[in-house]
Parts: C-alpha cells; structure tokens; sequence
C-alpha cells in the first residue's frame, strides 16, 4: 500500500506545477513573437497558452486551501476525528 503524500508535499508539488505553467507561459510568449511561426502553430500555442491560463486560479485556490489545512492542521483532525465519532 502506498503512502499518502503529506500536506508539506503537496504544497510543493501544487507550487511547483504553477511554476513549470509559468515558465510555460513565459516561453510561449517569446515563441509567439517569432516572425517564422506559421499560422497553424500560432493558434495551437495561443489555445494551450488560453487553456493554462484558465487553470491557474485553481492551482492558486488549491495552494491556499492545502496552506490553510497545514496552519489548521490540529484544528482539522479534532475535527474530522470528532465526524467520525459521530458517525
């Protein structure tokens, strides 16, 4: 059986996969500005540029959300184990 990943890890890979998008990003703007991109290759970047974009503030909420879990970490099983205890 495989061990779950602590939150400390996954912050680190949620931030990490924002920051690869970002370079992503970042080395898609310098290609679009090249004058030998072809049509076809322009519009491919731009829908993969759009469609990262449009990713981001869920990484971002997921960042915060693991954030908050891991300053609330006692809070947070005193409360799910007092669910449990109820069920």
């Amino acid at each position: 059986m495989s061990e779950k990943p602590s939150l400390d890890q996954q912050i680190s890979a949620v931030a990490s996969d924002m920051l690869s998008r970002r370079g992503f990003l970042d080395a898609s703007e310098r290609r679009l500005m090249s004058p030998k991109l072809k049509d076809n290759e322009r519009q491919t970047i731009e829908l993969d540029r759009m469609n990262t974009l449009k990713s981001q503030p869920a990484l971002e909420a997921a960042v915060e959300t693991l954030r908050w879990l891991k300053a609330n970490e006692e809070e947070v099983r005193a409360f799910v184990a007092s669910k449990r205890g109820a069920a």
